[in-house]
């Protein structure tokens, strides 16, 4: 890598909409690990794996009157920290306050926390002008062993690397212009789209992020929405809604729609063409049963894509929108925006076994937060290593009853594999 290199478009818009935000738009990942192993020795390691990789080696060099770019950074000591578990505090609370945290743009904006306890745990932090879900697999798949990583810091020898990573979502090559501003529009329902369904879901959300975690096995809720005739996505979409549903209906709401972005990854092949996501926005009817609601999802999902994006339409508007954040206009219209409920993401990570200086991880859980705006309850999944693994972020002024919700999810997903498991028998 040079010196210094351009910012990539997206990732200018990425920097760009952060200013004046109450919350940072950053995601991270918790690698539980399996026993005690030295953290000190696991810190060094990952520096020193991070120096490997071009993303987590820049910062933001500003320039009057000058296009944003990237410049170097060789010293990478202190992005890696040893931490003790707080007393009285979860894992996944430390790991939601970590994300929480701003990186600043004058060093490489990532973290990771070595965290001591059981479980040791790693907590990576990135920016998403560092890398969007995608990405961020990349980036974790440089971190973690592979299968000629020399170094050992639990004894026993290294188990095989993980796989290339891979993220469902189409991707395209980003076209400029009018017409793929349109494009781009279309997916995410238009010029002119419908309002949300007015229900408590829709309301400002302040700083303070909850998270909880739904663990589940992965190759049940495949076969199941299989066998309804969905994706895992399609499932994960028709949980969440069945879940969201319960929760306004314990308010006392009822909605017929549930309005749901689903960002899609619209990165050209090859390169460092940036961060480039686009939302589609899929409505999935209400007071359907779970294969049933599957179904609809799977049907709604398919209409979006045929009017997938080339580009998204933030990207599009790159020119403009510095200014925009600037003047806090677009604060202004997440704050005010009416098209969604919620937001859903599902990331697709590596199938195998995966090691960490000879550690291995048993579980990765991701966090992926932002200023929502006015969207109260989103959700971020991982599929990866046998295992999807689901996390709700709420405003907890907004959400209280966040552990409902995943109660909820569970129980949705409980009765889809249930479900098609008594169908498989009859």
């Amino acid at each position: 890598m040079s010196m210094t290199e351009p910012v990539a478009p997206a990732d200018a818009v990425v920097l760009a909409v952060q200013t004046g935000s109450q919350v940072p738009l950053q995601m991270g990942v918790v690698l539980e690990l399996e026993g005690r192993p030295d953290a000190r020795q696991l810190a060094d390691l990952l520096v020193l794996r991070a120096r490997a990789q071009p993303r987590l080696c820049r910062a933001v060099l500003r320039q009057p009157l000058r296009r944003l770019r990237w410049r170097h950074v060789g010293d990478l000591g202190d992005r890696v920290s040893v931490v003790d578990a707080g007393p009285g505090e979860s894992l996944l609370d430390r790991a939601t306050r970590a994300v929480l945290a701003p990186l600043p743009a004058d060093r490489p904006m990532w973290r990771a926390l070595v965290v001591r306890g059981r479980p040791c745990a790693v907590v990576l932090v990135l920016n998403h002008a560092v890398a969007d879900g995608l990405t961020g697999m990349d980036v974790l798949g440089g971190l973690l062993d592979r299968p000629s990583a020399a170094t050992d810091v639990s004894g026993p020898p290294a188990p095989r690397g993980p796989r290339a990573p891979v993220t469902g979502g189409p991707r395209a090559t980003a076209t400029r212009g009018p017409r793929a501003l349109l494009a781009a529009l279309r997916a995410s329902g238009g010029l002119h789209p419908h309002r949300a369904e007015p229900c408590s879901l829709v309301a400002p959300t302040g700083p303070r992020r909850r998270s909880v975690v739904v663990d589940v096995e992965l190759a049940t809720v495949r076969a199941a929405a299989h066998t309804a005739g969905g994706s895992v996505n399609d499932a994960l979409l028709a949980v969440v809604a069945g879940a969201l549903e319960e929760l306004l209906a314990g308010r006392g709401e009822r909605i017929a729609t549930l309005s749901v972005g689903v960002p899609m990854a619209t990165r050209a092949t090859g390169g460092d063409a940036g961060n480039a996501n686009a939302p589609l926005l899929v409505d999935i009817p209400c007071g359907l049963a779970p294969a049933e609601r599957i179904r609809a999802v799977a049907a709604a999902v398919a209409v979006r894509r045929a009017s997938a994006p080339p580009a998204a339409p933030l990207t599009l508007l790159r020119p403009v929108m510095p200014l925009v954040a600037r003047l806090g206009l677009f604060r202004h219209y997440l704050r005010r925006q009416r098209r969604l409920h919620t937001i859903v993401s599902l990331v697709r990570g590596p199938a195998g076994p995966l090691t960490l200086g000879g550690v291995p991880v048993t579980r990765m859980v991701p966090l992926a937060l932002g200023d929502q705006g006015s969207i109260t309850v989103t959700v971020v999944a991982l599929a990866a290593t046998g295992r999807l693994v689901v996390t709700i972020h709420a405003d907890p002024v907004r959400v209280p009853e966040l552990d409902r919700v995943a109660a909820g999810v569970r129980a949705g997903f409980l009765a889809l594999t249930g479900d098609s498991v008594n169908r498989a028998r009859t």
